[in-house]
């Protein structure tokens, strides 16, 4: 067992066991897991801007934002993520793609029953598609630990908008009937590699320029005092390629990014999208912002 897994087992065991909500919380090393994503990731507008991005540099968080490009045309993923934990179930949910039938999917990670939520026979199922590592962590995990302390634990974040089998089908286009079966297909052919740490220290100095750059709401996370140009010199710094995006989303400060002068702060590369009635409205500030930053504007 490697030194860096042997640390990851021992913080994720001490969650568990001192219910340590503040080892879990905000943004950090060892932060708790998504189960699911809280992002409209079905909406028209999220779709057309990740459909056909073929390399992309992604969050990895609950890993739906990752498994919906895939499905949607990406094959080489770069994906990132603060915490050390997340790594580990996206690569049991890729598992569990290869492994399980979309309904054994979703019980498996979305059932409200007890003997279907985590089911250890269908672990057992999945096991022998993860790596050793990943192997070795969630053994470590489902050998000690019941379901129910697992999950109430802050080793997982709790969103009731992100657990429900309804809500994940409304969110997300890859665990649609007919939908599973095609990334089911793609989900082997893919080049995936991890990175863990703070995006804003991130090298991508050497990196192929990258079709889609999905940072999801983490603007939220850096940006301390509302202080947006760390995180606007990061991006800016990442590879695109010519018909390259960056897709970010912002609610923690959404009534205020227009009066503290973010727009000012990120100039004419970024644009404000109101998902929230469908209309593509510059620089005006609704329920939901998306900033994305493109090399080329049509």
């Amino acid at each position: 067992m490697s030194i860096e897994l042997e640390y990851d087992i021992d913080i994720a065991h001490r969650i568990v066991t001192d219910n340590n909500r503040w080892e879990a919380r905000g943004y950090n090393l060892s932060s708790g897991i998504y189960r699911g994503t809280n992002e409209m990731i079905s909406s028209k507008e999220y779709t057309s801007f990740i459909t056909n991005r073929e390399r992309i540099l992604s969050v990895i968080a609950s890993g739906d934002q990752i498994l919906n490009s895939i499905l949607l045309g990406s094959n080489d993923v770069e994906a990132f993520d603060i915490s050390r934990f997340p790594q580990y179930y996206l690569k049991l949910k890729i598992a569990a793609v290869k492994t399980l039938g979309r309904d054994e999917f979703l019980l498996f990670f979305f059932g409200e029953e007890e003997t279907q939520l985590f089911n250890k026979s269908v672990y057992d199922i999945i096991r022998p598609n993860l790596d050793s590592y990943t192997q070795q962590f969630w053994d470590s995990l489902f050998e000690k630990f019941s379901v129910q302390q697992l999950i109430n634990s802050p080793l997982f974040k709790r969103d009731k908008c992100a657990e429900r089998i309804d809500e994940v089908l409304y969110k997300n286009l890859y665990v649609r009937e007919g939908q599973y079966d095609i990334l089911k297909s793609k989900i082997g052919n893919i080049r995936l590699r991890l990175h863990i740490g703070n995006v804003l220290d991130l090298d991508t100095s050497g990196m192929k320029g990258f079709n889609l750059i999905n940072l999801s709401n983490v603007m939220n996370h850096v940006t301390a005092n509302k202080n947006y140009l760390p995180f606007k010199h990061a991006v800016e710094s990442m590879p695109l390629a010519e018909d390259g995006i960056v897709l970010n989303y912002n609610i923690e400060h959404r009534e205020t990014l227009s009066s503290n002068g973010m727009f000012e702060v990120f100039g004419d590369n970024f644009r404000a999208f109101d998902m929230t009635d469908n209309r593509i409205q510059e620089n005006i500030i609704k329920k939901s912002v998306w900033l994305m930053r493109k090399k080329k504007w049509k």
